[in-house]
């Protein structure tokens, strides 16, 4: 198999040389295969959510190397880094971000209306994306209409709207009914 996001050796210290730095990380390497599920379990505080923004290339490691399809992350600049998360990484965040006074459809569909895709476009697949999470009843209810567990799959469908190489869920199912 393909790896499709590697750590080796990765450190995060907050607040580093100051009396309250804390390491988030310490030396952590991780694996992540193209087409298997990798759960990261842990205490809270333990550092899950430091990891999966270091991954995701959202946050840069104090220490150590990141790998995207085996392509070292640290020598490119922010903005090349902003167009890998575009376009190859998918992110469901703890905190769902959603606007409460727009659609579940209009929330999927917002992120991704300053691409080169046409509106129409956009909202036939945010349509897609919420109908395969089981929203097809909820699609033109506005967010703050929606349940916990509907708001965390209008979070779902807004990370699937690219199609990413890498989906990354931090609590995803936190929100949601068993």
């Amino acid at each position: 198999m393909k790896a499709v996001v590697r750590v080796e050796d990765v450190w995060k210290t907050y607040g580093m040389g100051s009396p309250r730095e804390v390491h988030a990380l310490r030396g952590v390497s991780l694996t992540v295969e193209e087409g298997i599920v990798t759960a990261i379990a842990g205490p809270s505080g333990s550092g899950k959510t430091t990891l999966l923004s270091i991954m995701g290339l959202l946050t840069v490691p104090s220490k150590g190397r990141v790998y995207l399809k085996d392509q070292e992350m640290s020598g490119f600049s922010e903005i090349y880094r902003t167009r890998l998360r575009r376009e190859e990484i998918g992110f469901v965040f703890q905190s769902q971000y959603l606007l409460p006074h727009l659609t579940a459809v209009e929330n999927v569909a917002l992120p991704h209306l300053a691409t080169d895709i046409s509106i129409s476009e956009v909202e036939h697949i945010a349509r897609d994306r919420l109908i395969m999470l089981g929203m097809e009843h909820r699609l033109d209810f506005k967010v703050a209409e929606l349940s916990g567990g509907e708001q965390q799959r209008v979070s779902i469908a807004r990370a699937m709207m690219n199609d990413p190489t890498i989906l990354i869920a931090d609590e995803p199912s936190s929100s949601m009914r068993s």
